[in-house]
C-alpha cells in the first residue's frame, strides 16, 4: 500500500515529480515483456502504430526482399508453390444447388465452365491457372488484384486482368489526402471506394517514365478484386506472408555459407604439421624451409622429427547441421500451418500416422484461405459473369435476389486422395454412410464432384450396362443379397444413385 500511496502522490503533485521510469519500477504487477530493457530484448523499434501506417512505409521494400529470395532460394520457392498446390490445385469448381429452375442451373453451369476455360486477359488461361499465381503472390506482395475487362469478341466478354501490385498507388498530387492510403480512396468509415493504379505498368519497357509516374486510372471498388488476409479490423493493403520468414532464410544462408567455408578450408589442407614436443624439438621456422609444403600425388611424405602431421578437423558443421536446416526450414512454414516435412517435402523422419496428422492444422489452414478466395473474390466473379450473361441471353433472366428462385453458390474444390491405403479410405466413407453421419452426395461434394451431376452419371452408366446385357457393380450387389432387380410393376425404376431426402 506504501508503494502505490508515493505512486498517487507523485501524479497528484503532492511530492516531487517521479519519471515514468521510476513509477513503473514501483509497480510489481507488470509485463517483463513489456518493462524489460534487455539487450537480448529487441523491442527498441516497437512503435504504436497500426499495420497501415507500418506498410506505407516498408510494404515495397518487402516484396522486393521477398521477391529477391524467391529468385535466389528453392526451398523458400517451393513454399508458395505447395500452398497453392494444396489450397487451389486445378481449381473450384461452381455447383449451383436448390432454387426454382434446376435446368437453369445447369446450363448456367455449363455455360460458366466453358468461361471459365479462358477468363485471364492476358494469355487466355484459366480459372484455376489465374488462381494459382494469385495465391502464390500472396507470399511475395501479400495480396492480389484483378481488374475487370472485355474480350473483343464472345458472348461473355467479360475478361479479369492480373494487376500488379506495384500499380496501386497513391498519386503525387494526393498523397496529402487524408481519404487515400497507399493507393486505396476510402470513406470516413475506412471503407474502400476506389483504387488509383497505375496506367501503365512500371515493369512494361514500352512505358514512358510520364506515363508510367503520372498517369493515373481511379477504378471503382465493384470493378476491381483485391484479395488479401485482414490482420486488422481496418486494413487497407495486404502484407507479404513471406515478410516473416525473411530473417529465418538469411540465418540458413549465414549457417550455410559457414558450413561450406569450412569444408572447403579443411579439403585444401591435406595434413598440419605439429609440434609434440616444443620444448626439446626445434621450431618449424629452423627445420622447414616454407610454412606451406606442397604434397605430390602418390607421395609419402616423413615429418621432421618430433612433429607429426593431423588433418584439420572441420568442426563446422556439426552434426546438427541437418536438424538446425530442418527447424529453420519448419519455422518458415509455420507462418501458414505448414508443417515442417511438407515445407522441406520429406517425410522420413515420420511414420504415415505422424505426417498424416501433422497435415491436419495445414487442412485446416487451406479451408480458410479458399474462404477468403470464394468471399473475396469467385463470388464477386459469378455475380459479373451472371449478370452480363443474362444481358447477352447465355441463359435466362432470372431474379438472383429472390431466395425462393435463385440458387445457392457454392464452390467445389478437389480434394486429392493421399492416403497409401485406397481401402481404407472407401471403408470410411462405407462407415460414414451405413452410421448415418453422411450422404452420398456429401462425400462426392467433398471430393470436388458435384452430386447431381454425379447421380446422372450413375444412372446413365446403370443404364447404359442394363441396356447391353451387363452387370452393373450395384446390380451385382443387389443380387448377392437377394434384393429384386427390377422396380415393382406400375413404378417408376428407382435411381440407385438418387439420396433418400434430407
Amino acid at each position: 500500500m506504501g508503494r502505490v500511496r508515493n505512486i498517487l502522490n507523485a501524479i497528484v503533485g503532492r511530492k516531487q515529480t517521479l519519471s515514468a521510469v521510476e513509477m513503473k519500477r514501483m509497480v510489481n504487477a507488470a509485463f517483463y515483456s513489456a518493462t524489460s530493457d534487455s539487450p537480448s530484448m529487441d523491442f527498441s523499434f516497437a512503435r504504436d502504430a497500426g499495420i497501415n501506417q507500418a506498410l506505407l512505409s516498408d510494404l515495397q521494400k518487402l516484396r522486393m526482399r521477398c521477391r529477391y529470395e524467391l529468385k535466389q532460394n528453392g526451398i523458400a520457392k517451393g513454399i508458395p508453390r505447395i500452398y497453392a498446390n494444396s489450397v487451389v490445385g486445378r481449381g473450384p469448381k461452381l455447383s449451383l444447388e436448390g432454387g426454382a429452375f434446376p435446368e437453369w442451373n445447369k446450363t448456367a453451369e455449363k455455360k460458366f465452365a466453358r468461361w471459365a476455360q479462358s477468363c485471364d486477359m492476358i494469355g487466355g488461361g484459366s480459372l484455376g491457372l489465374q488462381l494459382h499465381q494469385n495465391c502464390r503472390q500472396l507470399f511475395s506482395a501479400g495480396e492480389y488484384f484483378l481488374a475487370q475487362r472485355n474480350a473483343a469478341a464472345g458472348d461473355v466478354r467479360l475478361r479479369y486482368l492480373a494487376i500488379r501490385p506495384d500499380r496501386v498507388k497513391t498519386p503525387a498530387d494526393s498523397l496529402m489526402s487524408l481519404r487515400i492510403d497507399n493507393g486505396v480512396e476510402v470513406d470516413a468509415d475506412g471503407v474502400p471506394v476506389a483504387y488509383y493504379v497505375l496506367r501503365e505498368d512500371p515493369d512494361n519497357t514500352q512505358a514512358t517514365l510520364s506515363q508510367s509516374f503520372q498517369d493515373y486510372d481511379r477504378i471503382p471498388v465493384e470493378r476491381l478484386i483485391h484479395v488479401f488476409y485482414r490482420e486488422e479490423p481496418v486494413q487497407h493493403r495486404g502484407e507479404p506472408w513471406m515478410a516473416t520468414s525473411l530473417p529465418v532464410w538469411h540465418k540458413m544462408r549465414r549457417y550455410d555459407e559457414a558450413t561450406i567455408a569450412a569444408a572447403i578450408v579443411a579439403a585444401k589442407f591435406a595434413a598440419v604439421l605439429v609440434n609434440l614436443n616444443p620444448d626439446a624439438v626445434a621450431d618449424a621456422a629452423t627445420i622447414l624451409p616454407s610454412t606451406v609444403l606442397d604434397i605430390q600425388d602418390g607421395q609419402m611424405m616423413v615429418p621432421p622429427p618430433g612433429y607429426e602431421p593431423r588433418q584439420i578437423d572441420p568442426k563446422h558443421p556439426a552434426n546438427n547441421a541437418s536438424d538446425f536446416r530442418r527447424d529453420q526450414i519448419g519455422a518458415a512454414g509455420a507462418a501458414t500451418a505448414m508443417p515442417v516435412n511438407i515445407a522441406g517435402q520429406d517425410s522420413s523422419r515420420s511414420n504415415f500416422s505422424s505426417a498424416r496428422f501433422d497435415g491436419v492444422s495445414f487442412s485446416q489452414e487451406g479451408a480458410v484461405a479458399r474462404e477468403m478466395m470464394e468471399c473475396l473474390h469467385l463470388n464477386r466473379l459469378w455475380l459479373a459473369w451472371v449478370k452480363e450473361a443474362m444481358a447477352a441471353g447465355v441463359v435466362q433472366e432470372i431474379d438472383l435476389n429472390d431466395p425462393e428462385t435463385a440458387p445457392a453458390v457454392e464452390w467445389l474444390w478437389l480434394e486429392e486422395n493421399r492416403h497409401s491405403d485406397p481401402s481404407k479410405q472407401a471403408n470410411a466413407e462405407d462407415t460414414r454412410l451405413k452410421s448415418s453421419t453422411a450422404t452420398v452426395g456429401q462425400i462426392v461434394m467433398e471430393k470436388g464432384i458435384d452430386r447431381q451431376q454425379h447421380r446422372e452419371a450413375l444412372l446413365e452408366e446403370v443404364t447404359w450396362y442394363r441396356a447391353h446385357g451387363l452387370t452393373h457393380p450395384l446390380d451385382a450387389e443387389k443380387a448377392a443379397s437377394g434384393a429384386p432387380m427390377d422396380a415393382p410393376e406400375g413404378e417408376a425404376e428407382s435411381d440407385p444413385a438418387a439420396e433418400p431426402e434430407e
